[in-house]
């Protein structure tokens, strides 16, 4: 499925990590990592090519955000698993990336990475600079807000979530009366 791909795992619970890495390699995929930080996993990504990743939101020494604006940058797919909230920039950065909530089935969290690098757009959203949201950004958002609809996305992925957040960045963005 994953035809000797190399994924990132960004992940700082070992056994979840792990079960990750034996889920790609069963899937014919080649693992990068794992990652149990922000520094790791931005240190592999500048000495080793990656073709996806998996990234857990919150790591011990921060959210994830600054290695999934290199993955925007180099043009690689990704997919966020957590068990927390996802911060707003992220979301942001790459509002079709699938968010699966943990607990969730490793495979099956490999599975739905690879349909999405398989069926990602080739045009990737631009990474916003850091601060306030722009009218460009907002456009963007009320777009990926339409393509959040209950029945468009499979029962993993979590558009309640992403539709909480793109309405926040929308609702910080409008001008105050």
């Amino acid at each position: 499925m994953l035809a000797a791909k190399t994924i990132l795992i960004v992940e700082d619970n070992i056994y979840l990590a792990l079960d990750l890495c034996a889920a790609v390699e069963e899937m014919n995929g080649r693992v990068a990592g794992p990652a149990c930080s922000v520094a790791s996993a931005m240190t592999i990504l500048e000495s080793e090519p990656v073709s996806a990743a998996i990234l857990d939101c919150q790591l011990p020494d921060g959210d994830v955000t600054p290695v999934a604006r290199s993955l925007v940058r180099m043009g690689i797919p990704y997919l966020i698993q957590t068990g927390t909230t996802v911060p707003a920039a992220l979301i942001l950065l790459r509002s079709d990336a699938p968010v699966v909530m943990k607990p969730v089935n490793p495979k099956r969290v490999v599975a739905i990475l690879a349909d999405h690098a398989r069926n990602r757009r080739s045009s990737a959203c631009p990474v916003p600079p850091a601060g306030a949201i722009r009218s460009k950004d907002a456009f963007v958002a009320r777009e990926n807000l339409r393509e959040f609809e209950p029945a468009g996305c499979p029962p993993q992925v979590q558009p309640s979530l992403k539709q909480l957040h793109l309405r926040h960045l929308l609702a910080a963005s409008e001008p105050r009366s």
